[in-house]
């Protein structure tokens, strides 16, 4: 179908989520985004394309994605995500811990499952760390495992950051 019409865009839709279903990330985002360019009303095709773009390495593509999604869809947790995701990956932690802030506030207020609110915690809880700021970073870790008491990132990070500070 490409051959015959290049810009088909439930084609390119497709072939690009076999792609990524196949892990080839970077030619799955570029085909997603090319059918983005097709018909921009689709939210599956955002969160995907910024997916990929994020496990293809091209993180700031994937914020960028991402972003450009949240203008059409806002409040979408899982663009939210996605660049919440992309800015870590980027060290930009600040604009990080606004992300994942906004995106626990989205799942608080959706009723998200408790393993995710974890996961979102604990990932505060590594941000704040990484900016120096233990107390809010003890209290995300503690509210992580508040949440989900066998959550293993929570648990491993809140300990060796314990450990490390000497408590």
């Amino acid at each position: 179908a490409l051959e015959q019409a290049p810009d088909h865009e439930e084609a390119l839709h497709l072939l690009g989520d076999l792609r990524y279903q196949s892990g080839q990330y970077e030619e799955a985002a570029t085909l997603l985004h090319r059918a983005i360019d097709q018909n921009p009303r689709a939210l599956d095709r955002w969160v995907q394309a910024s997916a990929a773009y994020l496990r293809a390495g091209q993180a700031q593509q994937a914020v960028d994605v991402a972003e450009e999604g949240l203008l059409l869809f806002p409040g979408q947790t899982p663009l939210v995500e996605i660049q919440a995701r992309g800015l870590f990956r980027l060290n930009r932690n600040r604009a990080a811990i606004e992300r994942f802030e906004s995106l626990l506030t989205l799942l608080e207020e959706s009723d998200g499952s408790a393993s995710r609110q974890a996961d979102v915690l604990a990932m505060l809880g590594l941000l704040y760390n990484r900016v120096g700021d233990m107390k809010a970073s003890d209290a995300a870790y503690a509210d992580a495992i508040a949440v989900d008491g066998e959550h293993d990132l929570a648990l491993n990070n809140y300990a060796y950051s314990l450990a490390s500070r000497g408590l």
